[in-house]
């Protein structure tokens, strides 16, 4: 994600769901009888054609898919790029501090390098976290783990390493989640793909990108994978306040099948969420530091917070949900 929120910046919330109906184990053939339970009725027995029982499941799905857009709860916080305030962001070290943190998962970026491998840096080039100018694309796994991407944080991170993806996934706590943001373009997809799924954390890792393509494409290759949209926020050429998001960007992630939008926090509004709900996408707001912001979109019912502070933001949290 870009860098500064006074320029700007789930998974989906997991919080308790509503009870659903559950449609028992039963033959689908017209006119055989099909068993119902709820949980506040008896059983009963009906008798269903094809026609109203295809109706009934699309209905179920549907209402499913809606309720699951609904925050159950307060909004989730993601550590962005690990606890990069006091860690060196992208690296190992920050994204166990990160966890350490209480925050719900951590925000990580992804290139490919020369050799194919995925690896873990905000730039497309090394120099502003290592002190080297090298194109990360062009350059091989190898040297590019050579450098140093600690020291320009503090002296005493000096000698972490810009890690694999595979390294981070690794480490992962099993209570943990991580937010995966594509950098490079749909190249990137199938690499994601295969190491995301090499582990026992695949349902514990939620998919980020500008790229509209990449997105789609992410979402293709790995549908049981939720999916953000990431986009920014515009600010009006003569008022220079910021243009709050709509349909341009809703419309979109529907068409192509995405699960959520990850917006600035300056272009999120409570119409913004309602709209995106309705539509069943979940909404998460980037890069937010501060109790203004924060309170506001706790309020607005965001479903989570990318955030530089985990630390200041869940005390925000627990705040906002102590006091309902």
């Amino acid at each position: 994600m870009p860098d500064k929120q006074s320029s700007r910046v789930s998974p989906r919330n997991t919080g308790p769901r509503r009870p659903c109906r559950r449609i028992a184990k039963s033959s689908l053939l017209h006119g055989r009888k099909v068993e119902i339970y709820d949980k506040t009725l008896e059983r009963h027995t009906m008798h269903f054609s094809l026609t109203h029982l295809a109706a009934g499941v699309a209905v179920a799905l549907l209402m499913t898919a809606a309720n699951e857009t609904q925050a159950a709860g307060p909004p989730l916080v993601v550590a962005h790029r690990g606890f990069s305030y006091v860690a060196p962001e992208n690296t190992l070290v920050a994204m166990r501090e990160g966890w350490k943190s209480g925050a719900y998962g951590v925000e990580l970026d992804v290139h490919m390098t020369g050799d194919g491998q995925v690896i873990v840096i905000h730039d497309d080039t090394t120099s502003r976290t290592t002190g080297v100018d090298l194109p990360v694309s062009a350059t091989k796994t190898a040297d590019l783990q050579k450098l140093d991407a600690g020291t320009w944080k503090n002296p005493k991170y000096k000698g972490e390493k810009l890690p694999l993806l595979k390294d981070v996934l690794a480490e992962m706590p099993e209570d943990g989640h991580i937010f995966i943001e594509i950098k490079s373009g749909p190249e990137t997809v199938q690499p994601v793909k295969k190491i995301v799924e090499s582990g026992p954390w695949e349902k514990r890792v939620t998919i980020i990108g500008f790229g509209l393509t990449t997105m789609a494409d992410a979402k293709k290759a790995m549908p049981e994978r939720q999916v953000y949209w990431l986009r920014g926020a515009d600010k009006d050429k003569k008022t220079g306040e910021y243009i709050p998001r709509g349909k341009d960007i809703i419309e979109p992630a529907v068409a192509n099948g995405l699960d959520g939008l990850d917006v600035s926090w300056a272009g999120i509004t409570p119409e913004f969420i309602k709209e995106a709900k309705a539509a069943g996408l979940s909404v998460h707001a980037w890069t937010v530091d501060y109790d203004k912001e924060v309170n506001r979109l706790i309020e607005a019912g965001v479903d989570s917070i990318t955030t530089n502070r985990p630390d200041v933001v869940l005390e925000l949290v627990n705040k906002a949900t102590a006091a309902e």
